[in-house]
């Protein structure tokens, strides 16, 4: 049971750390995308 809590708890890490990655290269790519539009305007 005890290799059970342990397998438990690397995938939900595993889970939360692909998520934030996720979002991270969402939000990442959305600077980008701004960037590129005010280069855009100037």
């Amino acid at each position: 049971s005890n290799f059970r809590f342990w397998f438990v708890l690397i995938t939900e890490e595993i889970v939360n750390t692909t998520k934030y990655r996720r979002r991270a290269s969402a939000i990442y790519q959305f600077n980008d995308m701004k960037k590129v539009f005010s280069l855009g305007l100037h």
